[in-house]
């Protein structure tokens, strides 16, 4: 699908983990490569969790109950197809039977952030485009709010 969208698309929007986003980033420029087609037409778009706190342990303590509820409504999507309405809640965050969970979560300080970002831009060896997950349904409005500002000040600027 990634060689297609090279010869096809416009772009790759992917939330990846950082090591295997730059893998397809290279199929990508292989594939551009054999079409004859300049990768300067092609956008690189990485999406991912980003999670600012003292620390990478402290941040995903702080957002485990949210990543949880998330991964949740993700997993749950096949079943609510058939199922009626009203939608259950999720489960407790105790109660988590082994879930897949979230594909890509950056967490740590905003610098950390901000070095990780710029490693997976330096891996890739193109212009990347970051798109952040940071809205989370079940979190406080004020701290929401905090989550954003955080990102919007301390990683935003420098990438």
């Amino acid at each position: 699908a990634i060689r297609r969208a090279a010869r096809l698309s416009d772009g790759l929007f992917s939330n990846a983990p950082g090591d295997t986003f730059v893998e397809h980033v290279g199929w990508v420029l292989d594939e551009c490569a054999k079409a004859g087609r300049d990768p300067a037409s092609f956008r690189f778009v990485h999406y991912s969790i980003l999670l600012p706190g003292p620390s990478r342990q402290e941040a995903m303590t702080r957002y485990a109950d949210e990543l949880f509820a998330m991964q949740w409504k993700y997993d749950d999507m096949e079943a609510s197809a058939t199922r009626s309405l009203p939608p259950p809640a999720p489960p407790a965050a105790g109660d988590q039977r082994g879930g897949r969970g979230p594909r890509t979560v950056l967490a740590g300080t905003p610098d950390e952030l901000v070095e990780q970002l710029r490693s997976i831009r330096d891996g890739a060896g193109v212009p990347v485009d970051f798109v952040a997950r940071s809205y989370f349904p079940m979190l406080e409005i004020d701290d929401q709010l905090e989550l954003m500002r955080q990102l919007a000040e301390g990683v935003a600027p420098h990438v």
